[in-house]
């Protein structure tokens, strides 16, 4: 049976890379360690290529959470070593757990889809000062402060001692931000949609959310959470296909 072989040149113009990163791979045991012509020269061969689709695939995006990144490591560390049976099963854990990510986002749109579209809100007596709202939200109270840092909330309420207190007209807004922030959205993104809502611009709230603002925009996946995780369940489908291949080299 005929051996293809490429040079690392080859290589990087196929999958339009620098040969660095290439090299990056393999450093990090990625991929095989390529085996060097009598010159030096490294050869790679089909068994390199299936293990650099794979992780092309699994790194061609900007941004994704740690678990899904956790795991993409798996896939990529039972490719390296040709455990086509762990790659297989750590392939569908990850593409699960983008399933289950997609799900979170689409459930959280819909909820603040939802909290856009109701006019009239309840007056209320109650107040939560930062820790009480940070329990309420299974967050933490320097998570909370931070939000306010970053302006996604605002309160001119004070209660005992002078303490900065939410009301219960706050805590819907904190839990969004927590959900959306959950969900994957950027800081920037969901103080772009709110500012949108705070101006009565609600129509804009969701598509900014989902949509950059602008091309300096594109670097952040965050701002477009749903279509990264889209397209990042094609491309993880993708790997099956690749592990298949696997078994018969």
């Amino acid at each position: 049976m005929k051996i293809n072989t490429y040079k690392l040149s080859k290589l990087s113009k196929l999958f339009g890379i620098h040969a660095n990163t290439i090299r990056l791979y393999e450093k990090l045991g990625f991929i095989q360690e390529a085996k060097r012509e009598a010159n030096g020269y490294r050869i790679f061969t089909d068994i390199h290529l299936n293990q650099i689709k794979i992780c092309r695939l699994i790194f061609g995006h900007p941004y994704t959470n740690r678990q899904i990144r956790q795991l993409g490591y798996k896939v990529i560390e039972a490719a390296s070593i040709c455990e086509s049976a762990l790659c297989r099963l750590h392939t569908i854990e990850y593409i699960e757990t983008i399933r289950k990510e997609i799900v979170k986002a689409q459930i959280t749109t819909e909820m603040l889809n939802q909290w856009i579209n109701l006019e009239v809100r309840p007056v209320t007596k109650n107040r939560y000062n930062r820790r009480q709202a940070a329990d309420l939200l299974g967050t933490t109270i320097e998570t909370v402060r931070n939000w306010e840092r970053n302006g996604l909330i605002s309160s001119n309420k004070y209660g005992a001692m002078n303490e900065k207190v939410f009301s219960d007209s706050d805590m819907e807004r904190l839990r969004i931000i927590y959900m959306l922030r959950q969900a994957g959205y950027s800081m920037s993104s969901i103080h772009r949609s709110l500012v949108m809502y705070d101006g009565g611009y609600r129509n804009l709230v969701l598509r900014l959310l989902n949509e950059p603002a602008n091309e300096e925009d594109l670097l952040s996946a965050g701002d477009r959470w749903l279509s990264t995780l889209n397209a990042l369940e094609c491309d993880a489908k993708e790997i099956l296909p690749l592990v298949d291949q696997m078994e018969k080299m």
